[in-house]
């Protein structure tokens, strides 16, 4: 699930996640559609931009994991200041992604979790793959 305010970013990081095997089961543009989302769809991942309007990333994280204990969260941000990673972090954030970032290394990120959300599966003995 890919939840940012600007349509273009959620285009492109669509198209990268598609490319990297995962489906996107949803978009959202601020974070009260992506708590929404999360109980609709129960994503294995939510790439999660910081500033949004109506209620930012940060405020939403506990929501979202609240409604999906198993949901990894990944932070997307224009501005990685410290402060505001540790607290992503701290409400359960799994990673941060700098929207700056090269592509490889949001390719190296997203690869990663997909092995890792892959591996889940196959231990609980759910289907794997699109």
């Amino acid at each position: 699930m890919i939840a940012d305010d600007d349509s273009t970013s959620r285009c492109w990081l669509r198209g990268l996640a598609k490319r990297l095997g995962f489906s996107v089961s949803a978009e959202a543009a601020n974070g009260d559609e992506a708590i929404q989302a999360v109980i609709r769809t129960k994503p294995d991942l939510v790439l999660l931009d910081v500033s949004m309007p109506i209620k930012t990333g940060p405020h939403a994280i506990p929501a979202i994991i609240a409604a999906h204990p198993a949901v990894r969260v990944v932070m997307l941000t224009s501005i990685a200041d410290e402060g505001t990673v540790t607290e992503c972090i701290e409400k359960g954030a799994v990673g941060y992604i700098r929207k700056d970032s090269s592509a490889d290394e949001i390719n190296r990120v997203l690869a990663s979790l997909r092995a890792e959300i892959e591996g889940f599966h196959r231990q609980k003995g759910l289907h794997v793959g699109p």
